[in-house]
């Protein structure tokens, strides 16, 4: 198994709405969905590691260690879905 050796921190967030993700965009933090068979996390990831996990090509041919609030999962990036 091949892990990337970047790890990527998100926050939980608790708040939704328009609003509250036109001010987290402009403070260049990325709305995110983690699904596993057990739960779902909303998040908030920095635009700029984001953007870094992306341009490595590795993002989705290898796990990734996500930290979300202290918490360490291992996970496997599918989808990503970008809005015009």
């Amino acid at each position: 198994m091949n892990i990337n050796l970047f790890e990527l921190k998100v926050q939980s967030k608790t708040k939704t709405g328009n609003s509250y993700s036109r001010h987290n965009r402009k403070n260049n933090l990325i709305p995110c969905n983690i699904y596993s068979k057990t739960e779902n996390i909303m998040g908030l990831i920095d635009k700029v590691a984001l953007e870094k996990a992306l341009n490595s090509k590795t993002l989705f041919n290898q796990f990734t260690k996500l930290t979300v609030d202290e918490k360490e999962y291992l996970v496997y990036a599918k989808v990503l879905q970008k809005h015009p």
